[in-house]
């Protein structure tokens, strides 16, 4: 089923952004000196893998199908689906090389 498709996707990209939350905030909070650019450079790498994920060209085809079975989904699932398709959107919207110079950038402002 396309549905569960798009939420185990998402649920695997929820981790990678859990896992950036925890490398920003002890980026900010506990990095040793000498540090930043090591932290920086790997935050710019998952940014990029995350934003890589994030637009995968095979979800428009998941979102299509997942639209094209509605009948099968709860009001519950309907919702979570347009938030999800709203989400990828977003994301696509951005190119990558963006996303990893707003990272650095924010890296260096820390």
């Amino acid at each position: 089923m396309s549905y569960a498709a798009l939420v185990e996707h998402n649920r695997k990209l929820f981790r990678l952004h859990h896992v950036d939350a925890l490398a920003s905030w002890d980026e900010a909070a506990m990095m040793p000196a000498g540090g930043e650019e090591a932290r920086a450079d790997a935050l710019v790498m998952l940014r990029g893998l995350i934003h890589q994920r994030a637009t995968d060209k095979r979800l428009s085809d998941l979102f299509g199908a997942a639209r094209a079975d509605v009948q099968r989904l709860s009001p519950w699932q309907l919702a979570n689906l347009r938030l999800m398709e709203r989400e990828w959107l977003r994301a696509t919207a951005l190119p990558q090389d963006l996303v990893e110079a707003m990272s650095l950038a924010e890296s260096r402002c820390e």
